[in-house]
């Protein structure tokens, strides 16, 4: 999220209230919707893993 969510945010600090309400909604969310709650490390052990 951080990739995603910076240039969003960069310079914006109003805009961290919506980021943490998406955040909260998300880590709410049933474990089965889809969401992978990780670390770039994890992706890079899971890609290494696949190839």
């Amino acid at each position: 999220m951080t990739g995603i969510a910076f240039p969003w945010l960069n310079d914006q600090p109003f805009r961290l209230r919506q980021l943490r309400e998406v955040l909260r909604e998300l880590a709410d969310y049933p474990r089965g919707q889809g969401a992978w709650w990780t670390t770039p490390g994890a992706i890079a052990d899971y890609a290494s893993q696949r190839s």
